[in-house]
């Protein structure tokens, strides 16, 4: 595997040395300092490397510290803690430039389609829990019905009306009976008229 530090052209040292202009004016005076201040900071964090903190002079010195500390950094890999500064008041404050629109506006809308989603389940369990509610009640009501006992003075009751309503038939009848004999005994010579007239008829 290649070393960071091998593979790091000349513009990004130069990017990367740059970027320690921003830290601790007020302490650090020059930018040489600072990156000192940073690669002394980065061996102490990272005891277990096998890089030396060699302490470089010339023109090339903050080249070299750079590099140092790149070659720090890919040796340890997963093990260098995970800080972003070694002074937290270094940082600058996060404003809206400093956020992916696109990437907010993308999970904006996923979670309204989700709020969306989750009130149309509301909904409908909500209707659900109604009709069965519902059902639940109309059962309740046949239950109690069935499981109540009969009244022990239905049967003589439907009995009793039975044997009334065929009195009643029967009085009906005896009274319509000479009513009945009386028209038939009108009507006989009319339709015995009737049938001799029509007994004649082809002679």
């Amino acid at each position: 595997m290649p070393i960071l530090a091998d593979v790091a052209d000349g513009q990004s040292q130069r990017a990367a040395a740059s970027a320690f202009s921003r830290l601790k004016p007020e302490i650090y005076k020059t930018n040489a300092e600072r990156i000192e201040a940073a690669k002394k900071a980065l061996f102490e964090v990272c005891p277990n490397t096998s890089q030396r903190c060699i302490t470089y002079k010339g023109q090339q010195k903050d080249s070299n510290n750079v590099k140092l500390c790149m070659r720090v950094l890919n040796e340890c890999g997963e093990d260098v803690p995970r800080f972003v500064s070694h002074f937290l008041d270094d940082l600058p404050p996060v404003s809206f430039n400093h956020i992916d629109v696109s990437t907010l506006l993308g999970r904006m809308e996923q979670l309204n389609n989700e709020i969306c989603c989750m009130k149309r389940t509301l909904e409908i369990q909500s209707n659900v829990c109604e009709s069965l509610r519902e059902v639940t009640a109309a059962i309740d009501g046949r239950l109690i019905a069935v499981e109540q006992p009969l009244p022990p003075a239905t049967e003589p009751v439907a009995a009793e009306r039975i044997s009334d309503a065929t009195v009643q038939r029967e009085t009906v009848t005896t009274a319509l009976t000479p009513t009945v004999q009386r028209e038939t005994t009108a009507l006989t010579p009319t339709v015995a008229a009737r049938s001799s007239g029509q007994t004649q008829s082809p002679a």
